[in-house]
């Protein structure tokens, strides 16, 4: 099975150029990125986070038909000494099956308005 990651950061770009798994990283971050997968393709997408803040990534509800979601988890920054306020990651693992667009939005559970959002428009081979 093919993997596809996406970390959506602000450093440099880096390209993976492995078969199995295609990594970008700090790729600006349009409103709307488009990728192509093959169907039934696994596709990881990280997030920066800073939980500390009440603020975390979330996919938009409800769920395009064709995606399903793998796993859903925090990943947290390995770090010298102990910083506070120290941002994660929000790793989001998706089998799309499907033509789509999957809204991730980023705000705290009790406000209805996101402060930033992000839409992956996802083309199925």
């Amino acid at each position: 099975m093919k993997i596809i990651a996406f970390l959506l950061l602000f450093f440099p770009i880096v390209v993976s150029s492995d078969e199995y798994l295609k990594m970008y990283v700090g790729k600006e971050y349009r409103e709307a990125e488009r990728i192509f997968v093959k169907k039934n393709d696994v596709l990881i997408v990280i997030l920066e986070t800073y939980l500390s803040t009440g603020y975390d990534w979330e996919i938009k509800k409800p769920l395009p038909e064709g995606v399903k979601i793998l796993e859903d988890s925090i990943l947290y920054k390995e770090q010298e000494k102990e910083i506070e306020g120290g941002g994660e990651f929000h790793l989001f693992k998706l089998k799309v099956s499907k033509d789509c667009t999957v809204t991730f939005q980023y705000r705290r559970k009790w406000e209805k308005k996101p402060l930033e959002t992000k839409k992956l428009i996802i083309s199925v081979k």
